[in-house]
């Protein structure tokens, strides 16, 4: 009997294929996650305010990734602990402005760079030079490079932020960067937003959708899976997200994300982490707002809004691997709603492979599948044709991590 595999880029939160060729039929095992389905509610969770329930400022932009999340507020940054909101300051008392990358925090005070691990213990980096003036710090996928968008172009350091060199669009001011392999979106302001598809070597400009007398303003850039996410807001007032990617034209019209689940007339804020883009939506007529989510930019599912006051227009959002954070009340009370995220995109997952075997060899009309997982997995080991037709299915629970054994009885099929 051929017997076939295929290697498995997955690990227990991810679709993973083994084929098993048995004269003329395939059998395919498919592991995947037992939460890979999640739709429109979040359970039973519910939204929680972070304490104190009204600020004495307004929130202007939260930092977040699992180590710390901080709150940035015209004269004061807070940091989130045991559910209450509590003041934060440099070693030497003065408000920062904070960024943060999945490893890094990082804060600039006067032109001094400060970094964290866990956003408790900080160490000054540099000093920048007073021509600079960072607007955004954004790592690259592998955190090989940071990126700092500036009124002066785009800057790289590969250290961690210990030296920085001028990168690209040298005298433009870029205010938000979007980054995939060889694409790159910045946007600097209104009007117009600069790509490159060549890793930064040339740069074109990009028209702002849609192409008329209307100005728009990129908000926030940001990458996920294979698009870079732009949320633009234009005069007279509307907000919309949009997606961009390596092959669009300087002159193509573009049409905002489509939620699909009901109409929305704005997007007032997004973020993304592994595996999930967030979006904050308004529909004025019926009085509703939602927090979307999504694992591919196409199907979003709407999150619970038990427990979440009326947002306002200027609600803000930010997310790590367990938690999403979202201001209300115009950016004067901060809500938190855990839920871990959807672990469902392969890019960043650990690869493994699966033990299997056969007996007997060569098989006859009843065979036994003997597999070990390395992990929890939900399994599910389908009969096809060699050409792909799926006769029957073997296999479709929750298994443990250890030795299994599927027994296979196909009285029609020949042995060999």
């Amino acid at each position: 009997m051929n017997t076939s595999s295929a290697f498995l880029t997955a690990n227990r939160f991810v679709p993973c294929f083994v084929r098993v060729m048995l004269g003329f039929a395939v059998i395919a095992f498919l592991l995947c996650d037992n939460a890979s389905e999640m739709r429109a509610q979040s359970g039973g969770a519910a939204w929680r305010q972070i304490l104190p329930d009204s600020l004495p400022m307004q929130i202007l932009r939260i930092s977040a990734n699992d180590s710390a999340v901080f709150v940035l507020g015209r004269l004061a940054v807070y940091r989130v602990e045991n559910n209450r909101l509590v003041p934060f300051t440099l070693p030497n008392q003065q408000y920062p402005t904070l960024y943060a990358t999945r490893s890094f925090h990082f804060a600039i005070v006067d032109s001094m760079l400060w970094r964290s691990r866990n956003g408790r213990e900080w160490l000054q980096v540099s000093t920048l030079p007073s021509s600079i003036s960072f607007l955004n710090i954004v790592a690259s996928e592998n955190e090989r490079f940071h990126y700092a968008t500036t009124r002066n172009g785009i800057y790289r350091s590969g250290d961690s932020g210990r030296t920085w060199q001028s990168a690209w669009l040298q005298g433009v001011q870029t205010w938000d960067m979007g980054i995939i392999a060889d694409t790159i979106y910045a946007g600097g302001g209104c009007g117009s937003m600069q790509r490159s598809i060549d890793g930064g070597k040339t740069w074109s400009v990009e028209q702002f959708p849609p192409l008329g007398s209307e100005i728009y303003c990129s908000r926030k850039i940001e990458s996920f899976q294979n698009g870079i996410y732009v949320l633009l807001s234009s005069l007279p007032p509307s907000s919309h997200l949009y997606r961009y990617d390596g092959t669009a034209t300087s002159s193509s019209r573009k049409n905002p994300i489509d939620y699909t689940s009901r109409y929305w007339d704005l997007t007032t804020a997004f973020t993304t982490r592994k595996g999930e883009i967030l979006s904050v939506v308004v529909n004025f007529y019926e009085q509703k707002q939602a927090v979307l989510r999504s694992t591919d930019g196409q199907k979003w599912d709407s999150l619970t809004t038990n427990g979440l006051a009326n947002m306002g227009y200027f609600g803000s959002i930010a997310a790590n691997s367990q938690s999403i954070f979202i201001t209300t009340n115009n950016g004067r009370s901060l809500y938190v709603l855990d839920a871990p995220a959807t672990s469902v995109s392969v890019r960043e997952e650990t690869a493994f492979s699966p033990e299997w075997r056969i007996n007997p060899q060569p098989a006859g009309n009843t065979l036994t599948l003997n597999f070990t997982l390395p992990a929890p997995a939900h399994v599910r080991c389908t009969l096809h044709t060699v050409l792909g037709q799926e006769i029957a299915t073997l296999a479709d629970n929750a298994y443990a991590s250890g030795q299994h054994d599927i027994t296979a009885t196909m009285p029609n099929m020949a042995s060999g």
